[in-house]
């Protein structure tokens, strides 16, 4: 029986060419997809973790503030859970513009991730929530009165400078543009017939500068008194130095009156000539200024009730007790 050679080469070769083109196949959408879809993950499930630790923050400064009926301290807290709500509303803006991978629809001046501007704000939280914990421990060493209600204002007005500290944190470490309020939830931007419907941006809460958290003031009392000779309006005031970093023998500075909005009235210089230790309080009664008919800002003072008003301290200058002095 004869037998017939076959030739197998075109065979194996057309095998081989297959096989590279079914690799081909596989290996082009992998060689295409997006490099960043694995760190884009990753820092999805961050903002996804950063919106719900603010989340539990907002409903919990939503219960404390249930706890009031009106005041400086209530007023604190309302402030510092629009701050949340803002941060919370610029966290979602990203994730969703991560999963959609649409463009932010908006975008603050200066929104390029900064490590070196998050970090900062990262060590400044963590110094704040120490001042918190050990004022919130020294007023619970108190069953009422006013050096408890000082000190839970005071721990009030850090816990609002760490939100906003933290939404410069969040802002630096991931880039987020400045979104707008969401509707129905105090968004405080007008609008006019004439706007075609676009709506204008918030204002982005902007943490008090650092010689403004050196000392918390108080303002206890405001009246009006006439004199013979003149008018005057004068405060029952306690200063709390809640940032001094060591004892001071004098401070100079501005007593900065504001609205409930934080909007500034009017500002006087007020030197603090007694010294001072860090964390303590020093009030200052029946003090304040002569009375002016003719300004304005005297006026809204003399007419404002006191749980209207609030007052900042802004620092100029510290001598401290072992000779050394800054200046701001």
């Amino acid at each position: 029986m004869n037998t017939q050679s076959i030739d197998r080469g075109p065979f194996l070769m057309k095998q081989l060419l297959s096989v590279f083109l079914l690799c081909a196949a596989m290996y082009i959408p992998l060689a295409n997809a997006n490099p960043s879809a694995s760190p884009l993950l990753a820092t999805m499930k961050e903002l996804q973790a950063e919106a719900t630790a603010i989340e539990e923050q907002i409903s919990k400064a939503q219960a404390e503030s249930a706890e009031y009926e009106g005041g400086l301290i209530k007023n604190t807290i309302d402030q510092r859970i629009a701050v949340l709500k803002l941060t919370k509303s610029l966290v979602d803006q990203r994730i969703v513009a991560i999963r959609t991978g649409a463009k932010m629809k908006t975008q603050a001046p200066a929104s390029a991730p900064d490590s070196e501007v998050a970090a900062s704000a990262a060590s400044e939280i963590e110094s704040l929530d120490k001042r918190i914990e050990k004022t919130r421990a020294d007023a619970d060493q108190y069953n009422g009165g006013l050096i408890k209600a000082t000190l839970e204002s005071t721990v009030a007005t850090m816990q609002s400078t760490r939100a906003m500290v933290d939404q410069r944190r969040l802002t630096a470490k991931f880039g987020l543009g400045l979104a707008q309020a969401p509707a129905g939830e105090g968004a405080s931007a007008k609008t006019s017939p004439s706007s075609s419907g676009s709506s204008a941006k918030p204002k982005e809460a902007k943490a008090p500068a650092a010689n403004e958290q050196i000392i918390v003031v108080t303002l206890e009392d405001k009246r009006f008194s006439k004199k013979k000779y003149g008018h005057g309006i004068y405060f029952n005031l306690a200063f709390t130095a809640v940032g001094l970093e060591k004892p001071a023998r004098a401070i100079k500075g501005s007593l900065v009156l504001n609205d409930l909005f934080g909007e500034k009235i009017m500002s006087i210089g007020w030197p603090l000539d007694d010294p001072t230790s860090p964390g303590e309080t020093k009030r200052e009664r029946d003090t304040g200024f002569d009375y002016n008919q003719f300004k304005d800002e005297h006026q809204r003072i003399r007419d404002a009730k006191t749980e209207n008003l609030t007052a900042t301290y802004r620092v100029d200058s510290i001598i401290y007790e072992d000779g050394t002095r800054v200046d701001f």
